[in-house]
């Protein structure tokens, strides 16, 4: 009893900092600084980072838990040394072009950020709870710090700070891969079991890029439509929005193994009552907050009354995106990534062909609605996949069909 209480407290105090620094940065960086923050932060760079994991993540809860083939974990001591290359060659890269500040905060970010999902996913799979959220939580610790210490005039209050506070974040990971090296007592063997991790991971992969594509579009294409204050406005609200998704976050770190061995229909039920909670508390939040929150941010005041659309539509999406997380947590347990991965590139396939012909003369709300729409048709294709090897999550799906339904006409009555 006392432990879960700790680790509670442990989760909230972290998942608080996760929450509240993104914003705290809105109201001291400048909108342009603020939008390549949030650009690296959950756009470009997350995406990148699901290209240089390698699906490796994914493949861990697969070997440990459901297959249990404890013989291939020397082979996940290889992974942090590929990512470690990612880091020198940002680095060069920086020395040698400091101009491109934009593209190598975005690599860090990435690297970061692949590394922490590697090491917390390790760490759940082995029960060890409290380590994963402070792991997953440790990049905003440290964005934290730099708050406060560009508060306290120690360091300028620009994106450059940013940039050189998270790599030596960074050179932490490398100096940890780094001692892996010298640890792994036979290399070749190591090496033999992470090809065939990466046989199993390829179609992670492939499932992780178009998952990462279809949930963290938005910041890249508001980018490319718009710019980075766009970025700025969107990303706020966004992080306003996902206050929800620290509920999915301790769903998932307590309940991961479950994840991986739960009876199907069962999963299917609680997982149709989680979403359903999850879409009223985004409802709730929404109506509270645009009153209250603007008594304690000017960044919202100034930005509210031209975006209380764009707050809905991000608020109504929250369910679709957690969705999407927890589908591919069962079809990675099922091995079924391969056979979804053909319909979410589908999905995307058409997305963008609609940007394509039609970007140019949509307004921010209606890019919006549009990526809010593609989540959604993910998670209903995943259900599908689901479905055609005889798991069909029927609760899942008329949960998540009337939260679309009933957010659609939501979203009609506040345009018109």
């Amino acid at each position: 009893m006392k432990k879960g209480i700790f680790f509670l407290f442990v989760f909230g105090v972290c998942k608080g900092i996760v929450f509240f620094t993104p914003l705290l940065l809105a109201e001291t960086l400048t909108l342009n600084d603020y939008g390549l923050l949030e650009y690296s932060l959950a756009g470009l760079g997350f995406f990148l980072n699901g290209i240089i994991s390698l699906g490796v993540p994914g493949a861990i809860p697969y070997f440990l838990i459901k297959v249990k083939d404890k013989n291939l974990l020397n082979g996940f001591k290889i992974h942090p040394i590929w990512l470690s290359l990612l880091f020198i060659i940002n680095i060069l890269f920086f020395i040698f072009n400091r101009e491109g500040i934009e593209y190598a905060l975005v690599i860090t970010v990435a690297y970061i950020i692949s590394n922490q999902i590697f090491y917390s996913t390790k760490l759940k799979s082995i029960s060890r709870s409290m380590e994963a959220v402070f792991v997953d939580s440790f990049m905003y610790i440290s964005l934290l710090m730099v708050y406060v210490l560009i508060n306290l005039n120690v360091l300028s209050n620009n994106i450059y700070s940013i940039y050189y506070a998270l790599n030596l974040y960074a050179l932490v990971y490398f100096i940890k891969a780094c001692i892996t090296i010298v640890n792994i007592s036979s290399f070749k063997n190591a090496f033999r079991h992470y090809q065939k991790i990466l046989k199993y991971s390829f179609h992670l992969l492939a499932g992780s890029i178009l998952l990462f594509a279809i949930t963290t579009t938005g910041r890249i294409m508001v980018e490319y439509f718009f710019d980075y204050e766009k970025v700025a406005v969107y990303g706020f609200f966004y992080r306003l929005a996902a206050i929800v998704i620290m509920i999915h976050q301790v769903v998932n770190i307590l309940f991961f193994r479950q994840i991986y061995s739960f009876e199907l229909a069962k999963l299917d039920k609680l997982l149709a009552w989680f979403y359903g909670g999850v879409y009223l508390l985004s409802l709730l939040f929404y109506f509270l907050s645009t009153d209250l929150i603007g008594q304690f941010s000017g960044f919202f005041r100034t930005n509210i009354d031209q975006n209380k659309t764009l707050y809905l539509i991000l608020s109504c999406q929250m369910v679709m995106w957690i969705a999407t997380a927890m589908n591919s947590n069962v079809i990675d347990r099922e091995n079924l990534a391969k056979k979804n991965n053909r319909k979410l590139f589908l999905a995307v396939f058409v997305f963008g062909l609609v940007l394509l012909f039609g970007g140019q003369q949509l307004s921010l709300n209606m890019l919006c609605f549009v990526i809010f729409v593609l989540i959604f048709v993910s998670a209903y294709l995943q259900l599908n996949t689901l479905k055609q090897n005889s798991i069909i999550f029927r609760s899942s799906k008329i949960v998540l069909s009337s939260c679309f339904i009933f957010s659609s006409l939501l979203i009609f009555l506040e345009l018109i």
